[in-house]
C-alpha cells in the first residue's frame, strides 16, 4: 500500500520500528476505552504488538496505518480496519495521541479510512465500536450520523462495559 494524503495528514503502513512512535503515547488514558487491549509495559511488548499487527495485515485481516502531520512531520496517531472475532466483521479503529487531540484529526483519520475502504474492500459496511464513557468517539459517531447496529457488554479489568457498534455503510447491500 502506498502512502495516502489528506488536507493535514499523511498515512503510511505500520512497519517494524514504529513502536518508537507508539510506546511513549499509548498509556491508560488512551486505552481506557479499548476493549481487549492494554497499554504495553515495555518497548518489547510494543514491538510485539506492531509485529502482530503487521502479520495480520499480511494475512489480509487488517489494514494498519500510522498518521503524521504534513506540516511538521509529527506523529499523530493510528487508524486501521481489522477483523473482529466477536462478530466476524471488520471494524475501524483509530486513536490520536493526547497532545494532538481536540484538533479534528480523529475525524480526518476516520473519513480517510472510510473512503479508502469504499475504494479498496468488498464489504457492504464496517463497524465503529464505542465503549460507554468514550465521549469523543460517541460524538464522532453522532456527527457522522452513523446508525446504531447493536449494543453489547464487554468486560475490561473486571468491570462490565457497554459497547455500542455503529454501522459505517460502504455501499448499498446487493
Amino acid at each position: 500500500m502506498k502512502s495516502i494524503r489528506t488536507a493535514r495528514l499523511y498515512f503510511r503502513p505500520l512497519r517494524t520500528g514504529d513502536e518508537g512512535y507508539l510506546f511513549p503515547e499509548i498509556h491508560e488514558g488512551i486505552t481506557e476505552h479499548w476493549i481487549g487491549w492494554e497499554p504495553p509495559e515495555t518497548i518489547e511488548e510494543a514491538r510485539s504488538a506492531v509485529i502482530k499487527s503487521i502479520n495480520a495485515c499480511k494475512k489480509g485481516r487488517a489494514v494498519e496505518l500510522i498518521a503524521f502531520s504534513r506540516q511538521e512531520d509529527e506523529f499523530i496517531g493510528c487508524v486501521g480496519i481489522s477483523h473482529t472475532t466477536d462478530w466476524g466483521e471488520f471494524e475501524i479503529n483509530l486513536w490520536v495521541k493526547t497532545s494532538a487531540q481536540k484538533q479534528g484529526y480523529g475525524r480526518e483519520m476516520c473519513d480517510m479510512m472510510i473512503e479508502w475502504a469504499r475504494q479498496n474492500v468488498d464489504l457492504d459496511y464496517i463497524v465503529y465500536s464505542v465503549t460507554d464513557g468514550n465521549v469523543v468517539s460517541t460524538k464522532l459517531a453522532r456527527t457522522m450520523n452513523l446508525p446504531e447496529l447493536r449494543t453489547w457488554a464487554a468486560t475490561k479489568n473486571g468491570a462490565v462495559r457497554k459497547v455500542t457498534d455503529y454501522k459505517v455503510i460502504l455501499r448499498n447491500p446487493r
